[in-house]
């Protein structure tokens, strides 16, 4: 029997998606899936989510916003990952803020994302991001700071600053995984 084939398609802005994304890959390798990674800004016309088994979407909040490439990608195949087991994952700084409010709108975001492009994910992870100092322009260096400083993170601005929870990760990727498995299961007894 061929492995359970598996998307994952990625907007980033610099570069913590991508490693989520990246881990995310191994451990369903790990578990026996052929994978496949792309950045949707990289996709090209060929490639087609209806060729899976499973689609994991994930993309990175920046200013209140994902990239727009990413809602292009999920308004475009909504039908189809409505269709199979899908999953997104939504990476950001309030995900691993302290504050509960800040976590409760990461979450908010996320699920508003997937509503306003129809679709309807069998997961929903928000998973906290980096804090990209060596990476933001001036400007955005200082305003992180400040945000940084009120939530009392780092304010190092000479390295970058990591906050991913990692066994959050696997968890996520070990749970798609199984609905994967699930919902093959299930189409094949039918």
């Amino acid at each position: 029997m061929a492995p359970h084939r598996v998307l994952i398609v990625y907007g980033t802005s610099y570069g913590q998606t991508a490693r989520i994304a990246s881990r995310i890959h191994q451990l369903l390798a790990h578990q026996g899936f052929d994978v496949t990674v792309r950045k949707g800004d990289e996709l090209g016309s060929a490639l087609n989510p209806v060729s899976y088994d499973g689609v994991l979407v994930g993309a990175s909040m920046i200013r209140h916003g994902y990239q727009q490439y990413m809602r292009a990608f999920v308004h475009r195949h909504a039908s189809i990952l409505n269709g199979m087991p899908s999953a997104f994952f939504a990476v950001s700084g309030s995900a691993g803020s302290a504050n509960g409010a800040e976590r409760d709108e990461a979450k908010r975001l996320a699920d508003r994302f997937c509503r306003s492009a129809g679709w309807q994910p069998m997961m929903i992870e928000s998973i906290a991001g980096a804090i990209a100092y060596t990476k933001y322009n001036w400007l955005l260096r200082w305003v992180m700071k400040r945000i940084s400083a009120r939530e009392g993170g780092s304010t190092d601005t000479s390295r970058d600053h990591e906050y991913t929870d990692w066994s959050q990760v696997e968890r996520f990727a070990v749970g798609f995984g199984a609905r994967v498995d699930e919902a093959l299961a299930l189409a094949a007894v039918r």
